[in-house]
């Protein structure tokens, strides 16, 4: 609520409609600045791997199995390297762990073409 004072234009959804459920800003951001975009912990992955060690680094495999989690270029997002924000969007309602492509062949199809067409 502290940071929606000032934030709540700039902020495309509420903080409770993220993918990881009603926790504050201030786990993920750090509000007194930092050299990353968005003022996150970590850059890119390695901001991932601090909640999800084992997918970050592949220890336990993503879910999908064989599915890369980092490279150089990211297909749907040309000039970006691929990283787990390729897919995942902790902001996003559309995010892809919300989207059961696991469950639903079409939506898996749908979503998969994105980059695999």
């Amino acid at each position: 609520a502290l940071c929606l004072l000032c934030h709540a234009e700039t902020l495309a959804l509420p903080i409770q409609s993220t993918l990881h459920g009603k926790v504050p800003c201030t786990k993920c951001h750090d509000p007194h600045g930092g050299h990353t975009p968005m003022l996150l912990a970590q850059k890119g992955n390695l901001f991932c791997a601090t909640c999800h060690p084992d997918v970050a680094q592949m220890q336990s495999g993503h879910p999908i199995p064989g599915h890369p989690v980092e490279a150089d270029v990211d297909p749907s997002h040309p000039g970006q390297p691929f990283t787990c924000l390729s897919c995942h969007r902790p902001h996003g309602i559309n995010d892809v762990a919300k989207q059961k492509i696991q469950e639903d062949d079409a939506a898996q199809i749908r979503f998969c073409r994105k980059c695999h067409y």
